[in-house]
C-alpha cells in the first residue's frame, strides 16, 4: 500500500477553518454523527449513510477523489479495488485517517493536506469525486467546483452531501449567513 501525507503549500484562506476542526480526530467521527448532522445539519445520520453506500459500494477500480476527507470514514463503503486519495485541511484528522487506511486492504492510496481550491492533480484525472458534507465549508465553494470539475474526466461523477435549506427558518438562518 503506497500511502503519504504532504503538507501543504500554503492554505491561507483555509486557516481559521483549521480551529473548528482542532478537534481531537478520535472523537471527530463521534461528534459529526451524534452532534453536527443530526443537530446542526438537521439530518438523519442512519439515512445518510444508508444512501452514501447505496451510491458508492459499487464502484470499482476506479481513480476516487474524497475532498475533505477527515479521518476518512467513508472507506468503510469503498470497494478496495479503487484507487484512493484522501484531501483535507487537517493534518491531525488524516492521521486518523492513515489508521483507519492501514487497516482496510487499498493498494493504492493517498492522503494530502491541502485545499479543494487548488487541486494538486492533473486534469482529467479522477472517476469519481466525493465531498462528503465538505462544501459548504469551503470559503470559495465555487473555486472548488471548478478544480472538481478540472480533475474529473469526461463522464467523471461529483457525489455530494451537504446540508440545504428549506428545513425551518432558524436553520435557514443560520445556513444563509
Amino acid at each position: 500500500v503506497d500511502m503519504e501525507i504532504r503538507n501543504p503549500v500554503e492554505i491561507i484562506p483555509n486557516k481559521q477553518l483549521l480551529k473548528k476542526f482542532n478537534i481531537n480526530p478520535v472523537i471527530y467521527d463521534f461528534f459529526q454523527e451524534k452532534i453536527v448532522r443530526p443537530n446542526i445539519h438537521k439530518a438523519n445520520t442512519k439515512k445518510h449513510y444508508e444512501i452514501l453506500r447505496s451510491k458508492l459500494e459499487s464502484i470499482k477500480g476506479k481513480q476516487i477523489l474524497d475532498i475533505g476527507c477527515g479521518t476518512g470514514s467513508i472507506i468503510k463503503y469503498l470497494d478496495t479495488s479503487n484507487d484512493y486519495t484522501g484531501l483535507d485541511i487537517s493534518y491531525s484528522l488524516l492521521k486518523r485517517a492513515l489508521k483507519r487506511i492501514k487497516s482496510s486492504s487499498f493498494k493504492q492510496v493517498k492522503l494530502i493536506e491541502g485545499s479543494a481550491e487548488d487541486l494538486p492533480f492533473e486534469d482529467n484525472y479522477f472517476d469519481f469525486v466525493i465531498c462528503n458534507t465538505a462544501l459548504h465549508m469551503i470559503p470559495d465553494y465555487k473555486k472548488a467546483i471548478q478544480e472538481v470539475s478540472r480533475v474529473l474526466k469526461v463522464g467523471g461523477y461529483l457525489i455530494g452531501c451537504c446540508p440545504v435549506t428549506g428545513i425551518n427558518n432558524q436553520f435557514d438562518k443560520k445556513w444563509n449567513k
